[in-house]
C-alpha cells in the first residue's frame, strides 16, 4: 500500500483520510474526504471512516457498511452537519475487488503490461444515495488506485476549465509508466503533479492511494522450544520442513 497526500494548508490538518485494514481474506481500503478543509474536515473524515470499519467489525457486509454510511451523508448534504465523499476497495486474496464510491472519483487500475484505465462504474441508487460501483479483478503485479477530489479536479480555476479529470489522470499514469517509474512511486508522483496544477490557487486536500497485489509472503515463526527435551528433534524438523522464511525466536529456542 502506498500513499501520498497533502493538506490545502501548509501545516493544517488533511481534511482527507485513509486507513486499510487486512484480514486473511481480504484487504479493505477507505480514502475519505471531508467536505472543506481542516480540522472540521479531518474530523468529519476520520469519523466516517472509523463508524465504516466499525460496521465491518459488527459483521456487516461490505455493501450494508457502505449504505449505512452513505445514508447518513446523503441526510448530511447541504446542512452543517459533516460531509464526507468516500470510496471504498474491497480486495480478496483470490483477486476480486469490488470498489464502492459515493461523491468520489472512479479508480484507476493498472495491468501487468504496465497500461492504466479508468474502472468504468455502475451508477445506482442505494438507501437514497446515488453510488457508483466498479469490479475487476487483480494478478500479481498489478494496481488499484484511489483518489480525493483534490486530485481530479486540480487545476480547476487555474487554466483547466473542468480541473485535470479522471481522464487528464488516467493518461499521466500511462505516462509515468511509459517512463518506467515504480508502481509504489505512482501515488507520489501523480500528487506532485496535482499539486504542480493547483499552484496559482490554494486549491485542496490531495490523496492519491495505490494497492498492489503480490504473491503472499510465507513466515514461520518458532517462539519456544517444546516442553520435553525428547521432542526437540522432531520440533525442528518438522519447522525445518515447512515452506517460506524461518524466524526463531528466544534464547533458549
Amino acid at each position: 500500500m502506498s500513499v501520498s497526500q497533502s493538506s490545502k494548508t501548509p501545516l493544517a490538518p488533511c481534511g482527507d483520510f485513509v486507513r486499510y485494514e487486512r484480514t486473511p481474506t481480504a484487504t479493505t481500503v477507505v480514502c475519505a474526504d471531508g467536505i472543506g478543509s481542516g480540522i472540521k474536515a479531518n474530523t468529519a473524515a476520520v469519523m466516517c471512516v472509523s463508524r465504516l470499519f466499525e460496521l465491518l467489525a459488527a459483521d456487516f457486509s461490505l455493501r450494508e457498511a457502505f449504505a449505512a454510511v452513505a445514508r447518513t451523508m446523503t441526510a448530511a448534504m447541504g446542512s452543517d452537519l459533516p460531509f464526507v465523499a468516500f470510496t471504498t476497495a474491497r480486495l480478496h486474496t483470490d483477486g476480486r475487488v469490488t470498489v464502492l464510491s459515493y461523491e468520489s472519483p472512479p479508480p484507476i487500475y493498472t495491468t501487468r503490461q504496465r497500461r492504466a484505465h479508468v474502472l468504468q462504474q455502475r451508477m445506482f441508487t442505494l438507501d437514497q444515495a446515488v453510488v457508483g460501483e466498479a469490479h475487476c479483478h487483480l494478478e500479481p503485479g498489478e494496481t488499484l488506485m484511489l483518489f480525493s477530489d483534490g486530485i481530479t479536479q486540480a487545476g480547476l480555476g487555474a487554466g483547466l476549465p473542468e480541473g485535470w479529470t479522471i481522464d487528464g489522470v488516467c493518461r499521466y499514469v500511462n505516462q509515468l509508466l511509459a517512463e518506467g517509474v515504480p508502481l509504489p512511486d505512482l501515488p507520489e508522483s501523480v500528487h506532485g503533479e496535482a499539486r504542480r496544477l493547483w499552484a496559482s490557487v490554494k486549491g485542496d486536500d490531495c490523496t492519491a492511494v495505490l494497492a498492489r497485489c503480490r504473491w503472499g509472503e510465507v513466515i514461520n515463526i518458532l517462539t519456544g522450544p517444546p516442553s520435553n527435551p525428547n521432542d526437540d528433534a522432531a520440533v525442528v524438523r518438522r519447522f525445518l520442513q515447512m515452506p517460506g522464511d524461518k524466524i526463531v525466536c528466544g534464547a533458549t529456542t
